[in-house]
């Protein structure tokens, strides 16, 4: 629904809004249908899950890290790090199929780093006005904000040594 009027590129009545969700999740839905019987088969329903996860997860965190942390990073770079995420993985998933999933995650996920650093290093620009400037006091928080943390963090201490 939100992103369909950016598609359109014109203003979409709500009650339309509305209608295109609803369809969207019957179709969301019958996909669902069609699939489930294919996850009976499968010995781990759950790995299946995570190991197709990890197609996706390696580069949204690279992209996430970086975004954060390097101040070279491009957007281009990013792109073809979300991209480059399911390529890498598919080519590690085909070619390497001994590799665990979670190993082949982390050599996915430095392949992302290493494809933003190129783009980074191929672009080569740097504008300042756009990068976030990180100050101290931009994290200061209130003496009941750290009682109120502290008190959650020791609940689920005891949470845990008790149901654990």
């Amino acid at each position: 629904m939100d992103i369909y009027p950016v598609i359109v590129k014109r203003e979409i009545p709500e009650s339309k809004k509305v209608t295109i969700g609803r369809i969207t999740a019957v179709i969301s839905m019958l996909i669902a249908i069609m699939v489930a019987p294919l996850l009976t088969r499968l010995d781990q329903a759950f790995q299946y899950i995570q190991e197709f996860t990890g197609f996706i997860s390696p580069g949204a965190l690279a992209i996430f890290l970086t975004g954060f942390f390097y101040k070279k990073a491009t957007p281009n770079g990013a792109l073809a790090a979300a991209l480059g995420t399911f390529v890498y993985s598919l080519a590690f998933k085909l070619g390497f199929p001994d590799i665990p999933f979670l190993d082949r995650m982390g050599y996915v996920f430095l392949l992302c780093l290493l494809t933003i650093w190129i783009f980074a290093k191929i672009e080569n620009k740097s504008d300042p006005d756009k990068v976030i400037k990180i100050e101290p006091g931009m994290f200061k928080t209130t003496s009941q904000f750290k009682w109120g943390a502290a008190l959650i963090i020791i609940i689920l201490i005891i949470l845990y040594a008790i149901w654990w």
